[in-house]
């Protein structure tokens, strides 16, 4: 009897041994998983920096080169204008 307690009490020793080991790998890998999803959603969110960035820079552009446009064309007018003034 008392070697049969024995080794139910080993028995249970060993399955809550083997569940605390089970337990903290599952901890350990979801906080693997929490510092991977912040480590993406911090990139992803520098990509969106850097797209927002360029938009930014390609609508300036496009407004520099509208006026840039705008003033080649007032100076063709100007020197039609003089042109026919002659």
């Amino acid at each position: 009897m008392i070697s049969m307690s024995n080794a139910k009490q080993m028995i249970w020793e060993k399955k809550l041994t083997l569940e605390k080991e089970q337990f903290e790998k599952k901890q350990m890998v979801e906080k693997e998983i929490r510092e991977a999803e912040i480590t993406f959603k911090r990139e992803e969110l520098e990509v969106e920096k850097i797209k927002t960035e360029t938009l930014q820079r390609k609508m300036e552009f496009d407004m520099e080169q509208s006026r840039m446009e705008y003033q080649l064309r007032m100076k063709e007018l100007d020197l039609r204008m003089l042109q026919y003034n002659k």
